[in-house]
């Protein structure tokens, strides 16, 4: 196996059972047709979404999010410091886009890229207000070969326990929360999400 391959079965089996850590990067690296013995710092990108799954089954929420910081570490994915706004109301909602927006500008991103960012901004903000306490909207601009923004959405929530059914669009509901997600899913060039009774955090990465 190539040492990349190793590198991560070391971050996973800090949160997990050596089984589940083979487990669930074999059919990561399966599913997206690469080679373990020729894994690339880049193929993690690739790799990540395929991981998400296993690691929400076998990792506790509150672990989580410094599991992803190791593996993204391990990508050689920068990130400059970020941009966060509390979420709370239909204000924060309009705060959070206009920062959106003015951070895609200053970095020269087309409008209708802008405008694809206002709009993960806005729907995952507003399904902050609409289902939840509370939470955050974070942004932040990733260095690498492909210049892109993060929007991380963060609350406390009673969680999305039907979360496949949403995802995959076959779950409707009155509010619009199933299109909504579905919708953030489809504009994002990487999407991650991690639910359980303490909370949601949602990772919408678009490319600029």
């Amino acid at each position: 196996m190539s040492s990349i391959y190793n590198q991560l079965i070391a971050i996973l089996t800090r949160y997990m059972s050596g089984v589940n850590a083979h487990g669930i990067l074999g059919n990561a690296v399966r599913q997206a047709l690469l080679n373990p013995d020729q894994l690339h710092p880049r193929d993690i990108e690739i790799l990540i979404p395929r991981l998400d799954r296993g690691i929400r089954l076998f990792v506790e929420v509150a672990r989580q999010k410094q599991l992803w910081t190791e593996i993204e570490a391990l990508s050689g994915r920068r990130e400059t410091p970020s941009h966060t706004v509390s979420i709370r109301s239909e204000q924060d909602i309009s705060q959070a886009r206009v920062l959106a927006k003015a951070m895609c500008e200053n970095a020269r991103a087309k409008s209708f890229v802008t405008q694809k960012v206002a709009t993960v901004v806005s729907e995952l903000a507003r399904n902050i207000v609409s289902y939840t306490q509370g939470g955050s909207i974070e942004l932040v601009m990733a260095e690498g070969s492909q210049a892109r923004i993060l929007v991380r959405a963060t609350d406390t929530g009673p969680g999305i326990p039907n979360i496949d059914e949403v995802l995959s669009g076959r779950y409707r509901s009155a509010t619009g929360l199933g299109k909504g997600l579905v919708g953030v899913k489809r504009l994002a060039d990487r999407f991650n999400i991690r639910t359980s009774k303490n909370g949601t955090q949602i990772e919408a990465e678009v490319h600029l």
